[in-house]
């Protein structure tokens, strides 16, 4: 009985033309795949938000880190005098790693002294007017709210509820824009203030949106992400300052006294 040969394989000679465009198809295939991956792979965040629920108390500071590396960029301080006539909340920039000029607070043209308490939405970023900056010192300071026995409240913070402070700081020689939360509530002469969260916008010359926690493409309208009580943001202890020192920056805006 006769065997049958084994079948080989049948092998295709392929053209060099063919070779070509089967190899221009697979390049244009895996660019096409490639596309894709990356239109869906999310968009990196930028903004960099820090719940917080800090109390500031007649008498106390809390020194506002908003990068998290280990250098103060705001102090808020609030103050009362001795004789308990004249409360007052300021924020100063504040570089305690020897600084750079830049540091700022958002105000209004003509009231310098004065930061603005901003509502959700409002846009933080050059187009804006900033006043403060400072190196390496809080003597440029910003009056939020001041309360006078005999003249009765000033500023623009005495109490509103979930304002924001704009900010501007100097991070790696580039100016970066944020934001801070604060209610503020006045009892008398006595001033309570509550940081409730803070963020900034983590790419240089970037604008960022007051309560906008993460982004870029974050509702603006959304309402922020809720204040976490347990939460524990950098905090750095600063001695009670006096009312003389809180009027070393507010040149041409006196403080009333009545002491």
């Amino acid at each position: 009985m006769k065997r049958s040969a084994p079948r080989r394989k049948a092998t295709l000679d392929l053209s060099e033309a063919l070779h070509k465009r089967l190899n221009a198809y697979a390049l244009a295939a895996g660019a096409a795949g490639a596309s894709v991956l990356a239109a869906a792979a999310p968009a990196r965040a930028q903004i960099v938000y820090t719940p917080a629920h800090i109390n500031i108390a007649p008498g106390s500071s809390y020194g506002l880190d908003l990068n998290h590396d280990g250098s103060l960029d705001f102090l808020l301080t609030d103050s009362i005098t001795a004789r308990g006539t004249l409360g007052a909340l300021v924020v100063a920039p504040y570089a305690s790693n020897g600084g750079q000029a830049g540091n700022a607070v958002e105000v209004k043209a003509g009231e310098i002294f004065s930061p603005l308490a901003l509502n959700r939405g409002a846009r933080i970023g050059s187009s804006q007017l900033f006043y403060g900056s400072c190196i390496g010192c809080n003597s440029s300071q910003e009056i939020m709210a001041a309360a006078n026995y005999a003249r009765g409240d000033s500023g623009n913070w005495p109490d509103v509820q979930n304002r924001f402070l704009g900010l501007k700081f100097v991070l790696n020689g580039e100016t970066h824009y944020g934001w801070a939360r604060v209610t503020v509530s006045v009892n008398g002469t006595r001033i309570f203030a509550l940081l409730t969260g803070y963020a900034y916008e983590s790419t240089a010359n970037r604008p960022i949106i007051a309560g906008k926690t993460s982004g870029p493409d974050a509702d603006a309208g959304s309402p922020p992400r809720s204040a976490d009580p347990e939460a524990k943001p950098v905090s750095r202890e600063v001695p009670p300052a006096s009312l003389g020192l809180l009027a070393l920056g507010a040149q041409g805006i006196p403080l009333w006294r009545s002491d």
